[in-house]
């Protein structure tokens, strides 16, 4: 069947806004589209992409469809759908991100052993972003990316997520026209199944170990997407809060954040209970300490939750980068040989032992 290439942007609108904006229309081209390492080639097969595009309204990514729900960028693209794969250069065919290549939705076959994945994908971007982070939540187990022909970097490791900041001149390679640009990218997989050094958890390392482990995986497992942000922006933060309230976030800004103050802002859906607190950046780092006034702690049968936003404020006050986020106020610890949730015991009732 035929790929998608182009995916068009998807505007989030805040959770704390009230109404959201109405849903930005895109476009999604009807033929495969497999970038090629070379420049000129890259160039002729985007030009060579039907123009034939059908308008389709896309839907405002909210906290329960964003791949990462504590840290929503308002410009954000998710990439998941359907990419082209070729398999140890085996010629390409569909595959469905984010899946992996032998799961039942692709059945896709994987020799075992040492093997390598070539994903490839097109997507459409508004033209004046000045900086972008790509976000991958995982692939396994080595991976090498590039956008428009340009390493990205690189990532070790199946289970932890990454991501690459694009600079400017990376994302003005790609093909423009009518205000957008059209961005080619490509992630080169390598797994061994065989390799008994390589973190699996219960997957088999030989054939027919035992009816306790899994099949193997490799390649992209986890969802993928692209957010507008800066040269300075915010590059990590940590957030903790417990159930009397009080809450200290920590955070990495990247660029030069001379002058540059970190905001948070929570409120309860409800109504009952805000907090607005600001700390400097010194040395592309800020602390935020605070207490929210009349908590109502998290628990499973009151699932309290604040909303809010996270900004990097410049020295004359404006926005430079922000996200929307939220937090839960509760403490979970094991004590007298009791699990605790808000100084009560808690009964856990998981799977296995």
């Amino acid at each position: 069947p035929p790929i998608p290439a182009i995916r068009l942007l998807i505007r989030h609108a805040p959770a704390t806004s009230g109404a959201a904006p109405p849903p930005k229309a895109g476009r999604r081209a009807k033929a495969p589209f497999t970038p090629s390492s070379d420049p000129e080639q890259r160039s002729k097969a985007m030009q060579s992409l039907p123009h034939e595009f059908g308008l389709t309204a896309l839907s405002v990514l909210t906290r329960d469809s964003a791949p990462h729900p504590a840290r929503i960028r308002r410009e954000t693209l998710v990439l998941d759908g359907t990419w082209s794969l070729s398999v140890d250069g085996a010629p390409t065919q569909p595959v469905q991100v984010p899946f992996a290549p032998q799961a039942r939705v692709n059945a896709i076959p994987v020799p075992e052993g040492e093997a390598r994945l070539r994903y490839a994908t097109a997507f459409e971007l508004p033209s004046g972003w000045e900086g972008a982070l790509l976000h991958f939540e995982g692939v396994d187990r080595e991976a090498e990316v590039s956008l428009n022909g340009v390493a990205l970097g690189r990532h070790a490791g199946a289970w932890d997520p990454f991501s690459f900041w694009v600079p400017p001149a990376v994302l003005r390679r790609g093909l423009s026209g009518g205000g957008t640009t059209l961005h080619a990218l490509v992630v080169e997989a390598r797994d061994d199944s065989r390799d008994r050094s390589i973190l699996a958890g219960k997957q088999e390392r030989t054939a027919g170990e035992g009816v306790i482990f899994y099949g193997n995986m490799a390649g992209i497992w986890k969802s993928v997407w692209i957010e507008r942000a800066g040269p300075r922006r915010i590059a990590s933060h940590r957030l903790d809060a417990d159930s009397s309230g009080r809450l200290t976030l920590d955070a990495c800004v990247a660029g030069r954040p001379e002058g540059h103050r970190l905001r948070l802002t929570l409120a309860h859906p409800d109504g009952d209970g805000a907090l607005s607190a600001e700390a400097p950046v010194r040395d592309g780092r800020a602390r935020i300490e605070a207490v929210m006034p009349g908590v109502r702690p998290w628990s499973p049968g009151s699932p309290d939750l604040y909303l809010g936003r996270l900004s990097l404020l410049d020295g004359r006050g404006e926005e430079v980068d922000g996200f929307d986020t939220y937090a839960g106020f509760r403490d979970f610890r094991l004590d007298g040989g009791w699990y605790r949730l808000n100084g009560r015991p808690f009964h856990p009732r998981g799977l296995l032992n």
